[in-house]
């Protein structure tokens, strides 16, 4: 068992929702500092499993969505497809994350001049949603990047 996941156990055990969810943040922000790869994609499956409220995973997937390009190129790649895999099934619950992360690997293809890749993984974003008020500006913008792609 790997040490990311023997601390997600051990968070598991805390009754005290607010101390669990102070616990998760602290371990997202070492694993995120650490650029774990493996410890991210742990935390990650973990996040979606039915031991975490979807109050909690919610908003650490957005913390994770928001620091995911700080990692090295590889392990940013790495993580966030391996996210995106496993977030596609519940993406109407995790629709913020989602197009975070769809963004920010779509921006890191973009610097290796993978034009095809980013523009399909931009494409993913859902920008008809029914769920979110999306501006129109926005849909414009992400439509003009595409193509651009």
């Amino acid at each position: 068992m790997s040490d990311a996941a023997r601390k997600l156990l051990a968070v598991v055990g805390v009754a005290d929702q607010k101390a669990k969810a102070e616990q998760y943040k602290v371990l997202l922000g070492g694993l995120l500092s650490t650029a774990d790869g493996a410890g991210l994609s742990a935390f990650i499956d973990h996040m979606l499993s039915d031991e975490v409220p979807l109050v909690v995973s919610r908003q650490l997937m957005v913390i994770f969505a928001q620091d995911l390009s700080a990692l090295p190129a590889e392990v940013h790649k790495q993580v966030a497809t391996h996210s995106l895999e496993r977030l596609q099934p519940r993406v109407v619950s995790f629709e913020e994350p989602v197009t975070l992360i769809r963004e920010r690997l779509s921006e890191q293809l973009e610097r290796e001049e993978q034009w095809s890749r980013a523009a399909s993984i931009l494409a993913g974003i859902d920008l008809d949603s029914g769920v979110r008020n999306v501006d129109t500006t926005y849909k414009l913008e992400k439509s003009i990047k595409i193509a651009m792609l």
